[in-house]
């Protein structure tokens, strides 16, 4: 596979909204191993309405960056599938990101 990604299966998924409608996608993890830090594939089932659709309006992704104790081999992991994205060291495991808002920057560690 391209860049060395030995991805897993297709895993279908759903959860029901709070108001009972159910939501339905299936997800494809690319680098083969389950990590909280690493980004999968989603795709919505055409029956559902794409969660943009019905979200809340006004802030948009800004920044986002990954914390782990293996940043080194992460970045390299990175590099490789042609993915830019800040890693730094340090634990525990997780992402960092930033929304632009209309009152104002939020940072959710």
């Amino acid at each position: 596979m391209r860049a060395g990604l030995r991805p897993g299966p297709i895993t279908p998924g759903s959860r029901a909204t709070g108001d009972r409608r159910l939501l339905r996608w299936q997800t494809l993890n690319p680098w083969g191993q389950e990590r909280a830090v690493l980004p999968f594939v989603i795709a919505w089932d055409a029956t559902t309405p794409h969660p943009s659709a019905t979200a809340p309006a006004g802030c948009v992704l800004s920044g986002l960056q990954i914390v782990s104790p293996s940043a080194d081999s992460l970045r390299s992991a990175f590099v490789r599938a042609g993915w830019p994205v800040s890693i730094v060291r340090g634990a525990p495991e997780h992402l960092e990101l930033t929304l632009a808002c209309p009152d104002g920057a939020r940072r959710f560690p």
